[in-house]
């Protein structure tokens, strides 16, 4: 499955995601569209299983017609798979488990320490 993620300010005005411009989407193989925000600024991110990353910028000018130049692009870089069930078989497990509790318990170090 592939994903990007688009960032702006709240500057840019909200994304579109009428009836038309979800059909828009759904052309370009994007299946899935979490919008995510704070007070400064929001997130879209963009999945599908036909989702071709290069059309990247098609889906940034269908949800942001008027301001598509202002909103960056997050790439996808990787996707990892997470379950517990996997790591707990590991024979490795306790050793893991061990050094990730030292970890955090351990106090923070300010840079340059040893």
């Amino acid at each position: 499955m592939s994903m990007a993620m688009l960032v702006g300010g709240r500057d840019i005005g909200q994304p579109v995601v009428g009836p038309v411009a979800v059909g828009r989407l759904a052309a370009l193989g994007i299946t899935r569209v979490s919008l995510l925000g704070d007070q400064s600024g929001f997130g879209v991110v963009l999945e599908g299983w036909a989702f071709d990353p290069a059309r990247t910028e098609e889906a940034v000018r269908v949800m942001f017609p008027d301001r598509s130049e202002a909103v960056r692009v997050f790439g996808e870089i990787e996707q990892v798979a997470v379950s517990v069930a996997a790591f707990e078989r590991s024979s490795s497990w306790n050793a893991h488990a061990r050094n990730d509790r030292k970890v955090m318990t351990e106090p923070p170090r300010t840079i340059g320490e040893g």
